[in-house]
Formats: structure tokens, sequence, C-alpha cells
């Protein structure tokens, strides 16, 4: 990860409005956001989603979290997305890793899911993010097949994790 310190702030109403700028002081973050996603990613708090911004050396860069509210037992759909500068750094594995972490400790009966985008722009089926899969390859998930009609989704699937018992 080149030396960058990668950690998770959970949303709550507070850091929501300093994000959005409707409250002082401002939080500081990296060019490009708030993206598209990172809003939904703030409307979906707003919904009872579990969300957290991600930093880098306390900048923001992104954000991750559930798509709904979740529920222990229930299946939980997960996502994340990162500003470009933040990509190809080992910034998202860290995030990932630190939200599936907090997840399984609060809902430690729930299967988790994603999604991926595929696209076939020249007659070759490829994911639209090769990093998000490879992403959720090394955090255990199991993938679906290629979606039969493109452009579509694959789905991925990992089975709660077991506990691990305090010494």
């Amino acid at each position: 990860m080149s030396g960058d310190a990668v950690d998770l702030l959970e949303l709550d109403d507070v850091l929501v409005a300093r994000l959005r700028g409707a409250m002082s002081p401002p939080v500081d973050v990296a060019e490009g956001f708030p993206r598209h996603e990172d809003t939904i990613g703030m409307d979906g708090h707003e919904r009872g989603a579990l969300s957290f911004v991600v930093r880098v050396d306390g900048l923001v860069v992104g954000t991750c979290g559930t798509h709904e509210s979740p529920r222990d037992g229930a299946d939980i759909e997960v996502g994340w997305g990162l500003v470009e500068s933040a990509r190809g750094r080992g910034v998202g594995t860290a995030a990932v890793g630190a939200l599936l972490a907090e997840i399984s400790r609060r809902f430690p009966r729930s299967v988790l899911l994603a999604t991926t985008q595929w696209d076939d722009p020249d007659g070759c089926a490829a994911p639209v993010s090769a990093a998000s899969e490879a992403i959720l390859r090394r955090a255990g998930f199991a993938a679906g097949p290629v979606p039969a009609t493109l452009p579509g989704e694959r789905a991925w699937r990992r089975e709660p994790q077991p506990q691990r018992e305090p010494r």
C-alpha cells in the first residue's frame, strides 16, 4: 500500500452533513470526491445502511458499506468505490478487508454478497473492473458464472466466516 494508512470512519448524520458542505468544519477530501456513488452511499446511511468513508492518511477517498439496512442471518450486499487517485495502491483491498471484518463482527451469521459489472465492448466479455473482482477473490468471495447476456452483472458470495474465540 505504499505506506498509506487506510481506515474507515462510520457515517453518522453530522459527518454526512459535513461531507455535503451543510455543516462546518468541512472534511478533507481527495479531488473527485464525492463521486455519484459516494452520494448514493451517504443516502444509504440515511436509509439505515451501514456506511463508511474510506480515508487514506486522513483524506477521504471513497465510501464503502452495505446496500441496505443489515440484519444478522440475512444476506448482506456490500459495495465500495474510490476516487481515481486512490486506485491501484492497495487501498481498495484494505478498505474492503476492514469493511468485511466489521460486518462479520456485527452480523456473524450473514452471507455477504457483491456484484461486478461485465461488458462486451469489442466481442470479448470482460469485467468492467478486474481490480474489484481481484479484491473479492482475495476476500474469500466465490464468483457466479459470467453473465449470459452482456452487459450484465456477475454475482459473488461469501459464506459466514468462523468466529475466532478470544484468548
